[in-house]
Order: structure tokens, then sequence, then C-alpha cells
């Protein structure tokens, strides 16, 4: 039956009862006093919600006329306002209990399987006076439970004390406490050791028995003596956690010359406990007399600790009495500060004091340490590279000691968009480590995780050093290569170098933030041949570097239909013959379109179909048998687009760059020619503007390199007049053909891809015409309308100043001259 009391002023009044909180006092009690009673709950942090740790509540106080309670005297007790509902039952499993006065005190033990707070209820009823006093409520609280690291030993010996004579026996029972708290599977090895005596089962010191429900034995037999002494037995066994941890405890048997004096054996179940206030650990005392037989029934047993208390008592002391073996109990209650607990049981019997003592070590939470994550640092999700990462930290106590296994660490993270950490909490191993996962999003970002251990009311905490989650596998759309320089006089000048750099991201725009191997190979001249993308900083996912001017140097090709040329001999130039192909590869995914923004590529979604990289010498976007070629699948030949996405392979992209030499003249305005000034002669007469154009290349028709500083100069009766562009003018630095890396519709085709093809290539496609080098026009003025002298002889000079190369070779001073006359 389940017994709820709520008491109400109103109630009370109605039936005319006396409650302290109800009236301002009672006949017998002082002035201004009123009877009462008063609960204490121990421990007052709380209990685990394990069904079997306590709440001891501790009910005293007086009755309405102020008189301490007879002893008898009936108390009830009720729990109520259980939040949430079903936390809290009395230890005979009802909300409601009676208990009796005893030296001015009662109490009772509460229980719970639920985590949460309960109402503690006091109140008493006085058979004589009709009147009843109560005590204000306590509120209990049951902790989270540990569902783990709970792995103990635990060791009984019967009988505790036997004759030193080298061949009585005690049997030594050890009992194991699983990981979860419950039994361990049978046939788990234990192993027994003694520094006295030895073991039957093996005559030797040590001897590995197996469990039968969760208990294994062991013979211990004496050894021949003169004074009294104790053997310590050790027990030791493998816990069923992830790490297998090693649990063992101790256990005292006396070896007496004679059995003429009595002998207490104090044990405890645990050697160590967490300085929390809620913790316990069972001490069993037990009794034997002088003869050796059991005390008995009914002998007090007195228990004290230095440190902590004891649940019954809510003290340092505690007397028990022994059961009808000579056995008395006691529950050590954890303090909330850290030390070694000196417990000592003492009894008299027979006339003779008999004493033992254990050691507790409470162990208090020092702080929690970072100690590491592997890998620490993380590619982006979807990228096959070190995608999630384990984090290590370590619970300690104030002594820099590792915490028991079993220490709940919670886990949280910085905010980090599509990183998740997995577990959220998790128990500490024998070592005191406790590990979570961290798993990358698909954003470059960087993350700290933080992990709190409580004990209590203690809370302490460690955070990470940043992790780094960074792109990982290049993707081929977002792969940029480039140098410093497009126009460089490598057709004069030996061994200038010039910096190169490629860029790598990933598929959502992230700098590949490891360090990526990357190919470089030329057409002309000499490149560094590889080298690795920075990881760090401002330059993350580039790699630098250095082509060199040297042999070969740019094939001659065959101009194109609409290329010019300038024919000398039996050479004919086009502007080509000094464009030369660099590329850059390096292993990565080729690019796709991701239509339903999953984030990955899926079936049917359009792509560009890469082929093997290799140098277009000739620029007709076809790879020829001597052209050179990277060989992805080591074929030993080229292969082109294999008509699926490939999530592995080579990809690549290229840059140009052109190799000019001195400037070049010849031909004539009507045809072929390099620099030039059209037309080659003028009669420009009074008052007139006569237009001229010009162009300015090297051998191949190409512009000359970006030092190039163009001048114009009017000698005679005339005058400059504008230009286009306007004189003087500094030439850029300018490729002079137009070149495009492009996606097309088909293999070598030029028709431009559009989002609705399911698949694209790459081809390279160039303009180099019709006008080549660099061009332009001015005007010349004739002398003025009111000049009267004769017409005379002029000239029209183009200056060209620049040097060999953009920062190399010698300083050059061309120019090209046109005479006339001037009116």
């Amino acid at each position: 039956m389940k017994r709820v009391f709520r008491y109400g002023c109103g109630t009370m009044l109605a039936l005319a009862l006396a409650l302290p909180a109800c009236s301002s006092g009672s006949a017998g009690c002082p002035a201004g006093q009123t009877g009462g009673l008063t609960i204490s709950l121990r421990p007052r942090t709380g209990a685990y919600a394990n069904g079997t740790a306590k709440v001891t509540a501790t009910v005293t106080g007086t009755d309405a006329n102020c008189q301490p309670l007879p002893d008898g005297a009936v108390i009830q007790m009720s729990l109520s306002d259980a939040s949430p509902e079903g936390v809290g039952q009395f230890t005979n499993g009802e909300q409601a209990v009676d208990v009796s006065i005893l030296s001015g005190a009662t109490k009772a033990d509460i229980v719970s399987n639920v985590v949460g707070t309960v109402r503690v209820n006091a109140m008493y009823s006085d058979p004589v006076t009709k009147t009843i006093v109560s005590a204000p409520p306590q509120q209990a609280v049951f902790l989270e439970p540990q569902t783990t690291g709970q792995c103990a030993i635990s060791l009984t010996a019967t009988p505790l004390a036997i004759l030193g004579d080298g061949s009585s026996t005690s049997t030594i029972t050890a009992t194991l406490i699983s990981d979860t708290g419950g039994a361990m599977p049978n046939g788990t090895a234990v192993t027994f050791s003694t520094d006295k005596g030895k073991f039957t089962n093996s005559n030797d010191k040590s001897y590995q028995g197996s469990t039968t429900a969760s208990q294994a034995t062991a013979q211990l037999q004496s050894e021949s003596i003169t004074a009294d002494t104790q053997a310590t037995v050790t027990a030791t066994f493998k816990c069923d956690n992830a790490t297998q941890d090693t649990k063992s405890n101790t256990i005292k048997v006396r070896f007496v010359v004679s059995l003429d004096h009595p002998i207490l054996t104090l044990s405890a179940q645990k050697t160590e406990v967490m300085a929390d206030g809620a913790s316990t650990i069972g001490l069993t005392a037990e009794l034997l007399r002088a003869n050796g037989e059991r005390a008995g029934a009914d002998v007090p047993i007195n228990f004290f600790t230095n440190l902590g208390t004891f649940s019954e008592s809510n003290a340092v002391n505690y007397e028990a009495m022994t059961d009808a073996n000579g056995v008395a109990t006691a529950t050590f209650l954890a303090p909330t500060q850290s030390g070694i607990a000196n417990i000592r049981a003492s009894a008299y019997i027979d006339g003779e004091n008999a004493s033992d003592e254990v050691q507790i070590n409470v162990r208090q939470l020092g702080f929690v340490e970072y100690k590491g994550a592997v890998p620490a640092k993380l590619g982006v999700k979807g990228s096959g590279v070190n995608e999630s990462s384990v984090l290590t930290f370590v619970v300690k106590d104030t002594t820099g000691a590792t915490f028991p296994a079993g220490q709940l660490v919670e886990f949280t993270m910085s905010n980090a968009p599509g990183v998740t950490l997995e577990p959220l909490s998790e128990r500490t191993d024998d070592k005191g480590e406790v590990r979570t996962t961290l798993k990358s999003g698909t954003l470059a970002t960087t993350v700290t995780v933080t992990a709190t251990a409580r004990v209590g009311v203690q809370s302490l905490q460690a955070t990470s050093n940043a992790i780094a989650i960074v792109g990982a596998k290049p993707n081929a759309r977002y792969m940029t290569f480039s140098c410093e320089l497009l126009n460089v006089g490598g057709l004069v000048i030996d061994f200038q170098e010039v910096k190169c750099t490629v860029g790598l991201a990933d598929r959502y725009t992230n700098k590949i933030g490891f360090a990526t191997n990357v190919t470089f190979k030329t057409e002309a001249g000499s490149i560094t041949p590889s080298a690795a993308t920075e990881e760090t900083g401002d330059k993350m996912g580039l790699a630098t570097v250095l082509l060199r001017t040297s042999n070969p140097r740019p094939a001659d090709v065959s101009p194109l239909s609409s290329e010019p040329r300038m024919t000398v001999g039996n050479h004919v130039y086009n502007p080509r013959d000094g464009l030369l192909m660099i590329i850059a590869a390096t292993t990565g995914e080729e690019e796709f379109t991701d239509v339903n923004g999953n984030g990955v590529y899926d079936t049917n979604e359009p792509y560009v179909d890469l082929a093997e990289p290799y140098l277009d010498e000739d620029d007709d976007g076809i790879h020829d048998a001597n052209e050179q070629f990277i060989d992805a699948n080591g074929n030993f030949s080229w292969d082109g687009p294999n008509g699926q996405w490939d999530s592995n392979t080579i990809i690549w992209t290229p840059t140009w760059m052109v190799w000019t030499g001195h400037m070049a003249t010849g031909g004539d305005c009507n045809g072929e020619h390099a620099s030039i000034i059209c037309p080659a002669s003028f009669n420009i007469a009074k008052g007139m503007d006569f237009q001229f154009t010009y162009c300015i290349m090297d051998q191949n028709l190409n512009p000359l390199n970006g030092t190039l500083n163009l001048s114009l100069q009017v000698e005679g009766k005339g005058s400059a007049g504008s230009s286009s562009p306007p004189l003087p003018y500094q030439s850029p630095d300018i490729l002079g053909c137009t070149v495009n890396w492009a996606k097309v519709q088909q293999i070598q085709g030029s028709e431009a891809c559009q989002s609705s093809d399911p698949v694209c290539y790459q081809n390279v496609l160039i303009e180099c015409g019709p006008s080549a080098g660099l061009c332009g026009s001015f005007i010349a003025k004739g002398a003025s309308i009111t000049d009267t002298t004769p017409a005379a002889a002029g000239s029209v000079t183009l200056k060209a100043a620049y040097r060999e190369s953009n920062g190399a070779g010698a300083a050059i001073n061309d120019s090209i001259v046109v005479g006339g006359i001037f009116q």
C-alpha cells in the first residue's frame, strides 16, 4: 500500500492539530518556540539512480510540547512531488514507511532507478495529546548512474584465521563485477597470489582459477610459524571493457600460533573511490573468538574513518552489530576531498580487543588534459582523405595520477557547419583516457572540441587544439595555372627564369590544405619537374616552379589558314613558332556539375572527360606520336577520354608563353611583312593630315616583350598629329595570339559546350590573325597653309626602345624610318 501524506494549515486547523508552521507556540515550549521535526539527507549531493545506491533520511526533533520524542515513537515518512514521475522509493518498495525513534532519531533509506528529484516528508502524531508535528520537506537527488566502468573484485576468506602449522587451509573466494555492474562470463580467468603460504591448487604461491557464476575460489595453506603473522592474498582479473583493464583486490588471512585470542578482519569491496560525495564502498568486518569460532550475533563492531563518513551514521564513527556468523557491515561514503581514508574496525570480546584496518584511495578530480588528435588535420567530407579524427583526453586526479575507469566525460565542439562529433559522452578506460571522433563537413574551417568531466558538484574541462578541415582532393574545374610573364625573350636569352604557379581547390572551392604533388612539363626550355602545394597560410594550395629559357626552343609549325606569316627563303615564319605550351598535372577528380546540390557526383550528371595530359606542340588539339604525354595508366601509350567520370585520375591544365627575339623588319605593305610603316613614302600638302599604319614584331611576327617603348619623331616641315594607341606608348605583356583551353562538345572539336550536354571535353583553341605583332596608326601633319617656303624632304621615324627580355638581356634601340616630301 502506498501512503502519501500532504498537510496544509487549513486542514490542520480544521482537525485542531498543532503544526509548527501553523502555530505561534505550544504548551510546554519556551516562549517563541514550537515543537517540530528535522530531516537531514546524506549524501547531500545525492546518490546514483541505480536501484541500490541510497539516500539516507535521518529524522530528529521534539513533540508539540518541545519534549524529546520517546523511544518507539512512530514517524510517518513519505515521498512526494517526484520529478520526473517515478523518482524514489523507500527500500520497502513503497512511497511511505513508518519508522521508530531510537535514542532521539530514526532513519529510512531511499533508492531510485530514475534520475531526478523527490520530496521527503516526515510527521509525528502524538497518540496522547492528539497533536501532529512535521518537518520542513527536503529534496533528495538521484544522479545519472555509472553504466560502465564498474569492474571490481571483492574477496572473502573462510576462515579468516588459521593455525600456522603448514597444513591448515582457508578458502579464498573472489567475486567479480563486470564493466556494466553485472556478472562476468563463466570461465573468466582469476589469478591468485600470496606473499605467505601457498595454494593447494597449484602447490605454489600463485594459482589461476576460473569463474562460475562470477566467482572463483582458491585454497590457501598456511606455513609453519613461531609468531603470529598474516598472509596478503591478491586476486586479479581482466575487465570485459574495450581495453581489458586489470582489476585487483587483496584480503588478509591470519596465520596464528594458537587460536587463543580474538581476530577481526576488515575487508573492502574496492580500494579506490571518486571524491564525489555520493559514491560508496561496502565494508565487511568478520570477528572470530579466541578459540577460532565465529563470534556469533550481537557483538558491537566500531568503525572509524579519518576521511569521509559512513552512510549509516552520517559521521566518522559507526557502530554495527554482528550477525549470527560474526559478520558486521558498514558503508563508506566518499567525501568531496581527496586523500587516503584509513578505516579501522575494532571489537571487544572474550576480555580482549581485536581490530583491523583497510585503506581507501579517495581520488578527487584534478584536471582534464587534451592528449592529441589523430590525424591533426582533416580533409573535407567526400574527399576520401582523413575525413575523421580521433581526439583523446585524459582525466587525472589532484596528484596527477590517472582517474579511475568509468568517469563520464561529455564532449562539445565549437560552431562548425556540417561537422559532427560522436560520441557526445564516453567513460574513461583504465588509463583515464577517453576518446571521441570528429567527422568533417564540406566546408574548410577550424573546430575545437571541449571535454568536460563532472564529479559531484565539481566540473572541469579541457579544449583541444584547433583541428583544421581543409580541401583535400583537387577538382579539375578549379585547377588554375599561369606564369608571371606571358612574353619572354627566350629566342635570344638563355637561362632566364620565370615563376609559374598552379593553384588547387576541391569541388567546394576549398583550397587544398594537404601537401599535394604536382607534375610539370614544358614544350620548350626546362622546368622544375614537380612541386608540392603549400599546406597553410596565404599560399595554401599553391605550388610555384621555375621555367628556364634554354634549348629546345618552341617548335616550328605550319601556319593556320587564317594566321599571318612571312616567308624568308624556304622558311615560313608565323606567330605560333614562338608559342610554347606548359602543363601542370596532379591526382584528383574530373569536373562535374552537381545538379541536385548533394555534394557528390551522381550518375547522369554532366561532367568533363579528360584525356591523358600531353604537350600539343603543333597546337592542333590532337595528340601526335612525337608529342610528350603523361602515361596515367602505365600502358605506354597516350589515351584519350575514357567515357566515364573519374573520381581518382590525373587531372591537368595548360598555360602558354610566347618566346620572342629582336625586332625584325622586311616585307611590303601589300603583302607579307614584319615590322613596317605604311605607306613606304609620302607627299603631304600644306594644311593636310596624312595617316600612317605600323606594326612592330619579332621574326615570328609576335609582339615584342613588355619592355617595349614606342615613340614617334617627325623631321622636316611637318609635325606629329594624333596616334592610336597614343604615342609614346609602353607595350603591355601580351601573347599576341588568343589561346583558350576550351570546353567543347566533341573530342578535338571547337563548338562550345552547353549546359545541356551530358559530357564535354577540353581542347586547345588558338586564334592568331589576321594581324600580327603590335600594330597601330599615327597622323603626320603637313606644313601650315600659310607656309610660303618651297617643298622639302622630311621623314617620320618610329623608335622602338626595349630590352631583349623582360628583366634580362641588353638594351636595344631600333627604329623604322619612312622618307617623303612636305609641300
